[in-house]
């Protein structure tokens, strides 16, 4: 026998996720539509401490009224309501406007959250969103989790009405007389959810009457798949992940391990947008040095043995020019510098120090990024080199490379290759009275 939507089968939910509702606070997104409003009323009844957000796009004629009307009701049974008017997104198509408005709203929720320290946002989505939202993915390039539908759970955002149906929603607020609004969109065709509600569910609902309940079993089971991958992705990340500032980088070498390391690989790329189609194109090139595979957030870039994810805005830009011996600090580490009396500074062989000859280096002297063109005397040649082409001789390593700075003295000839090789020019010789040294701290 059916259960009818009520406030304990309601309630069964906040048990199942372990929250504590006697001591927790909540945001509740409403829009006026039937669910939202039947959310908001069991929540009143269960007597939740919670509060009410409402957006006003003004795009229906209707969108004042609904506004008015929630935050009536908020008024009669003492909740507290917000309201915010946000500015209508550039409308290129349905589906465009869709993903602006939600961006646009949940930017807005976050910042009440914040702001007055509501622990869980609770949302209206119910099974028959679900399965849409799974028909929907069918139709796009989606992974596993674009098959296991809107979660009841999931970074602070609570969705309590997720396992039951629209019908049985609508009896509910039949039966306990409730205010709601149609929104006019619902009907059009313009938006793809529409059109798979209006046309696809109701012939899957002829083959199946119990689509909602075998979906929603099917889920059941593919979220258990989805957990043992999560665990397996943590295991990925252990073996073959590391982090290095606003790096990513993963040893290629779980490439030659199984077919499983693969699909981990597959979905930890996910997280930084790239595509299954992208990832597939790009395997083959593995092994190959400087190939980019580019995402709409994050860039990927081969480099011998590993692979490196970067931020597509994260640069890494250096000038600072000074007129005396002084500290630089560059970005995570410092440049010291010093200036010594022949024989007073023990001769240091370390890469990380530099001690030329201070009365040939003409200030003022320039820290920067190298660039293409870029040539100097390394120690012990008595001919010019590329920087390009020591950086390659030495095999530096991508992250390395885009973060080699120089410098540079006021005639234009870089003095050291930082962490590298010094000038030949500039080094110490049995005519030198003053040492300048650099040491990287």
């Amino acid at each position: 026998m059916k259960l009818e939507l009520n406030e304990i089968l309601f309630l069964k939910f906040f048990n199942i996720n372990k929250i504590d509702i006697k001591n927790k606070s909540f945001l509740c997104a409403v829009s006026g539509g039937v669910d939202s409003m039947v959310l908001n009323d069991l929540l009143n009844k269960s007597k939740l401490n919670f509060s009410v957000a409402s957006c006003n796009y003004k795009l229906r004629k209707e969108s004042d009224q609904e506004i008015e009307m929630i935050r009536s009701i908020c008024k009669k049974n003492n909740i507290k309501f917000y309201s915010k008017i946000i500015k209508s997104p550039t409308k290129n198509n349905g589906n465009s406007f869709q993903m602006i408005a939600r961006e646009k709203r949940y930017k807005w929720f976050n910042e009440l959250m914040s702001d007055n320290k509501y622990d869980y946002l609770l949302t209206a989505h119910h099974a028959d969103d679900n399965v849409e939202t799974i028909l929907l993915n069918l139709t796009r390039t989606t992974g596993l989790r674009g098959f296991i539908g809107i979660p009841e759970s999931k970074n602070k955002i609570l969705r309590p009405l997720i396992s039951f149906g629209k019908d049985e929603i609508l009896s509910y607020a039949k039966n306990n007389r409730l205010d709601w609004s149609e929104d006019s969109s619902n009907l059009s065709e313009i938006y793809f959810r529409n059109k798979i509600r209006r046309n696809v569910i109701p012939i899957l609902k002829e083959i199946n009457p119990s689509l909602n309940n075998s979906i929603s079993s099917s889920l059941k089971r593919l979220r258990l798949v989805d957990k043992l991958l999560e665990i397996n992705l943590s295991d990925f990340e252990r073996d073959f992940v590391s982090y290095e500032d606003e790096f990513i980088v993963i040893d290629n070498s779980f490439f030659n391990n199984s077919s499983q390391k693969m699909i981990l690989f597959y979905e930890f790329l996910n997280k930084y947008g790239f595509s299954f189609s992208q990832i597939e194109k790009f395997i083959p090139l593995l092994k190959e040095t400087n190939k980019k595979l580019i995402s709409a957030t994050h860039e990927l870039i081969s480099d011998r043995n590993t692979l490196i994810i970067k931020p597509f805005n994260y640069n890494f830009k250096l000038n600072i020019i000074t007129n005396k011996v002084r500290d630089v600090d560059i970005d995570n580490y410092t440049i010291k510098s010093h200036i010594y009396k022949k024989g007073k500074l023990f001769i240091s062989k370390s890469k990380e120090n530099a001690q030329l000859d201070y009365d040939k280096i003409k200030f003022p002297i320039t820290y920067r990024n190298y660039k293409l063109g870029d040539s100097f005397y390394p120690l012990g040649m008595n001919k010019k080199k590329k920087v390009s082409s020591y950086i390659s001789d030495v095999k530096m390593s991508y992250i390395s490379k885009f973060r080699q700075i120089v410098i540079e003295d006021s005639n234009n000839q870089i003095i050291w290759l930082v962490g590298q090789q010094i000038n030949d020019r500039f080094k110490i010789n049995s005519n030198t009275k003053n040492i300048i040294n650099f040491e990287i701290i």
